[in-house]
């Protein structure tokens, strides 16, 4: 019984040695304790763009326009300079003044694209862009004057005066080159832009001039007149036609922007004033949106 009992003790004893001797070396195992291996590297840390709106960009844009034509006095401009109004009385009295053409519009859609380069210091946002519309708008008014009676100063002769015309215009493309300052709020970037303007298209004005004269019976001014006589060169039809015709002018509009990731949003105003080479002035107020990528 002896026996026994020592080799009981004894298999103990070497049991504990063995397997109980050093509980903190199964502890370390990282499996057991279910932890990440101190060797790891620690998790990258992502960093945002500090200047997401800089660098080149390019998209395309549509919207809708609202093109206004004004003739002014082009029409009259051209009776003035013509040989039948030149250097006589009834042009001294202002004949040529009371042929006006009325101003004209149209108004449709339109589509076109952009292409620019943004600098970023801070929330602040500089940068160039230069925009291509197509807007293929024409509109046309005509004019006239029912007849005006004009008497030279000796009273010796007077002039029956009729004048017409009419005004016609087509832009069909425009091209900006605008500058743009914008302010960075979060992801929205509310600009304002302004710059030169460039259109093509066509413009045409016509006038008809008719001159009656008649000359006092005796020369004297007594109030009876002769048979009217067309003056020489009546009636007279001048005509300035422009079919290739590039039309300068200035831009100015503003807008917001919306940056996600590369891809960029857009809503503006955009409003134009070209002059035509045939003297007639183009308002185009545009609203537009589009889309684009960032380089």
């Amino acid at each position: 019984m002896r026996t026994r009992l020592m080799a009981m003790a004894a298999a103990a004893t070497v049991s504990a040695l063995t397997f109980g001797g050093s509980p903190a070396h199964a502890a370390d195992y990282p499996v057991l304790r279910g932890t990440s291996s101190p060797s790891l590297p620690p998790p990258p840390q992502l960093q945002d763009d500090p200047s997401p709106w800089e660098g080149f960009y390019l998209g395309g844009l549509a919207g809708y326009n609202a093109v206004a034509f004004d003739p002014g006095n082009s029409a009259a401009r051209m009776v003035r300079n013509g040989p039948l109004f030149r250097n006589t009385y009834y042009e001294t009295q202002g004949a040529s003044s009371n042929l006006q053409i009325p101003a004209y519009s149209a108004r449709g859609t339109m589509f076109g694209g952009f292409a620019g380069y943004n600098m970023q210091v801070g929330e602040v946002v500089v940068g160039l862009e230069v925009d291509y519309n197509r807007i293929g708008r024409t509109g046309s008014a005509n004019g006239g004057d029912i007849g005006r009676r004009f008497v030279n100063t000796d009273q010796s002769q007077r002039a029956n005066v009729t004048l017409s015309g009419s005004s016609s215009t087509r832009l069909d493309d425009l091209v900006t080159l605008r500058a743009r300052a914008g302010y960075v709020m979060g992801n929205l970037m509310p600009y304002v832009t302004g710059g030169l303007a460039i259109g093509y298209g066509r413009t045409s004005t016509t006038t008809r001039a008719d001159v009656g004269l008649q000359d006092s019976v005796g020369g004297n001014g007594t109030g009876v007149w002769a048979a009217e006589v067309p003056a020489v060169g009546s009636p007279e039809t001048l005509v300035n036609a422009r079919k290739n015709a590039f039309m300068a002018g200035v831009t100015a509009g503003a807008g917001m922007e919306a940056m996600l990731g590369g891809l960029i949003l857009r809503g503006e105003y955009l409003f134009t004033r070209l002059a035509t080479q045939g003297g007639v002035a183009i308002d185009v107020n545009q609203g537009r949106v589009g889309a684009g990528v960032k380089f």
